[in-house]
């Protein structure tokens, strides 16, 4: 029986199709290469038009003054919520920058900054290699209040012991350090006489009072982030004291100059007499 030619043929061209299918197949679901991401998008200072000013309800206590020129940059990455001061600039970390306030077209603000900036180089001349590292809080404002821009620090109401302290503070850990072979031995401030912690009230008109002293917002207390050590410090040349009554914080005492130092989650809290 002769063999029909055109039976081979359309096999061929079947399987000329399938193949043509399964290779369209693989193309179409063969992993394409990701984009790079894109990169983050900067964030834009928004400058206001008007600025209100609350009512002061404390005055300064501090007199030390400074002519140190160190600058700050004043950068950010992150989202803004709060409204950045006329002639202002944040603090890259959070709260106003403290090297620009001759710009700063809000008096009451200009003053603080000026107040802050002689305290910050005043910190940094007498502690060599401490930081701080927040900006400052808008006047009368907690340091926590939105408005002050991923949190603040103040410097300028405190008591001129409590500077002095810093240094003394440092000069300890520098020695406890070197004998005990310890790296991580800087000062670094979160917290200073800024509003927002324990020993306030607010007013009748709704202004932050400061009812303790022996507190933050009463220029008496500061707030060190927690390092190797200034822990080993306290925790072996210290005395132990009873837990502190309102949160149950352990406590230790320097006897050499009364400071108690309250182990809190992130940070020391430091009172100094």
């Amino acid at each position: 029986m002769q063999e029909n030619p055109s039976l081979g043929t359309k096999t061929f061209v079947i399987f000329l199709g399938i193949m043509g299918a399964a290779l369209l197949l693989l193309l179409l679901t063969w992993p394409s290469e990701a984009p790079p991401p894109e990169p983050p998008v900067k964030a834009k200072f928004i400058v206001a038009t008007t600025t209100e000013k609350a009512s002061p309800a404390r005055s300064s206590v501090s007199t030390i003054t400074s002519t140190s020129t160190e600058e700050v940059t004043a950068t950010s990455t992150f989202d803004i919520q709060a409204q950045l001061p006329a002639g202002a600039a944040w603090h890259f970390s959070g709260g106003l920058a403290r090297n620009n306030c001759d710009a700063i077209v809000d008096t009451e603000i200009q003053e603080k900054c000026k107040g802050e900036r002689a305290i910050e180089q005043y910190i940094y001349s007498i502690a060599p290699g401490s930081q701080i590292t927040k900006g400052f809080c808008l006047p009368e404002t907690a340091f926590d209040d939105p408005r002050n821009h991923n949190w603040c620090t103040d410097l300028s109401d405190f008591k001129t012991n409590t500077v002095h302290e810093i240094k003394n503070i440092l000069t300890k850990i520098i020695s406890h350090c070197q004998e005990h072979l310890i790296a991580d031995c800087g000062i670094i401030v979160t917290g200073g006489s800024e509003f927002g912690h324990k020993g306030e009230e607010l007013g009748p008109d709704g202004s932050i009072v400061c009812v303790d002293q022996a507190s933050h917002c009463g220029g008496k207390k500061i707030d060190l982030r927690l390092t190797e050590g200034l822990q080993s410090l306290v925790e072996t040349e210290f005395v132990p004291m009873p837990d502190r009554d309102f949160d149950g914080a352990p406590q230790w005492k320097d006897v050499s100059n009364g400071n108690v130092y309250a182990l809190e989650p992130d940070h020391w809290d430091i009172l100094v007499p």
